[in-house]
């Protein structure tokens, strides 16, 4: 399960996604 959450969204806007589930 992917939870995104919001320090994720901001560093996504900055070019720089990030899932810590994903990893």
């Amino acid at each position: 399960m992917n939870v995104i959450t919001v320090d994720d969204i901001i560093l996504t806007t900055k070019g720089i996604p990030i899932f810590r589930d994903a990893l």
